[in-house]
C-alpha cells in the first residue's frame, strides 16, 4: 500500500519528538546512563516527549534554543541557558553541555540538533555563531574521545544540495562574512526515521507551501495494511501542531 502525508515544519518537530521518544536507543540512554539534550527548537519538542514517556513530568520550551535565524513575529523569543539532563532516570536541570561533559562515558548519549542536512550520505551540518566552536567542542570530545553517542534530530525542511564538507568550504573560509559551519559527529534523525517505527518505506516527494506552511513537506509511504494504519495513526496525532513560536 501506497500513501501521501503533508508535514509542516511544527509537525515535523513533534514527529521527530515522538518517535525519539519511543527508540529504545533514547530511552536506554536515559534510564541507564545519562542522556543529555542540548538546547534547540527540535530538541525542545523531543524534551517534552522524552520526559513524558520516562514520567518525568512536563517541560517548559519557551526558550529552549541558543542561536536561531528568526522573522520579525518571533521577535518576543529569547533564549534562556541550560541543557538537559537525565541520568539514570533521574531529571538534572540547571546544567550545560560545558561542564557535564566531562562527566560522559561510552553508553551515554547527546542529542544536538542541526542546521543542514545532506541526505545522500547522512551528514548534518551546524551553523557556528560562537568564536570558540559553540557545543560542538565539548560535543566532538565526548563523541570522539569517549565514543558517547550523538544523535541530530533535524527536519527535512534543513536538507542540502552539497556534502556539508563542501559547504564548509565556502562558509569557512578567510573571506567569507557572517557565521561559520561545521560538520556534526554523530547521526540524523529526521522524519523519515521517526515513521520507521512503523515499518514503513517513506521517501520524500516535493516540499513547500504558503501562508506558514512554508518548508513544508511531502511524503511517500509505503508498507503493508498495518503498517500503514500504524503510520497514519502517528502522522494524526502530530497533524495541527502550532507555528513554532504561537504557542508559546
Amino acid at each position: 500500500m501506497k500513501r501521501q502525508i503533508y508535514l509542516t515544519p511544527a509537525e515535523g518537530k513533534r514527529l521527530i519528538a515522538k518517535g525519539l521518544a519511543s527508540d529504545e536507543r533514547v530511552l536506554k540512554a536515559a534510564r541507564e546512563h545519562t542522556l543529555v539534550i542540548i538546547g534547540g527548537t527540535t530538541n525542545g519538542y523531543a524534551a517534552e516527549e522524552i520526559l513524558k514517556a520516562l514520567g518525568l513530568g512536563t517541560f517548559d520550551r519557551s526558550g529552549f534554543f541558543r542561536g536561531i535565524f528568526k522573522g520579525p513575529q518571533a521577535a518576543k523569543l529569547s533564549s534562556v541557558v541550560g541543557d538537559i539532563m537525565i541520568r539514570k532516570g533521574e531529571l538534572i536541570t540547571g546544567r550545560v553541555i560545558d561542564d557535564i561533559e566531562p562527566e560522559l562515558e561510552e553508553g551515554d548519549m547527546i542529542l544536538k540538533g542541526g542546521n543542514a542536512l545532506y541526505l545522500k550520505d547522512r551528514q548534518v551540518g551546524v551553523v557556528i555563531g560562537n568564536a570558540r566552536y559553540g557545543t560542538l567542542d565539548h560535543i566532538g570530545r565526548a563523541y570522539f574521545g569517549r565514543r558517547v553517542a550523538v544523535i541530530a534530530p533535524i527536519g527535512l525542511e534543513k536538507r542540502v544540495e552539497l556534502p556539508i564538507t563542501e559547504l564548509m568550504k565556502f562558509v569557512n573560509a578567510p573571506d567569507c562574512t557572517g557565521t561559520r559551519l561545521a560538520l556534526s559527529p554523530g547521526e540524523p534523525y529526521t522524519e523519515t526515521d521517526a515513521l520507521s517505527v512503523c515499518g514503513v518505506r517513506t521517501i520524500l516527494l516535493s516540499s513547500g507551501g504558503v501562508a506558514g506552511f512554508e518548508g513544508s513537506v511531502l511524503l511517500g509511504i509505503e508498507g503493508t495494511e498495518d503498517q500503514i494504519k500504524a503510520a497514519e495513526e502517528l502522522i494524526k496525532s502530530v497533524k495541527g501542531e502550532p507555528v513554532f513560536g504561537e504557542d508559546l
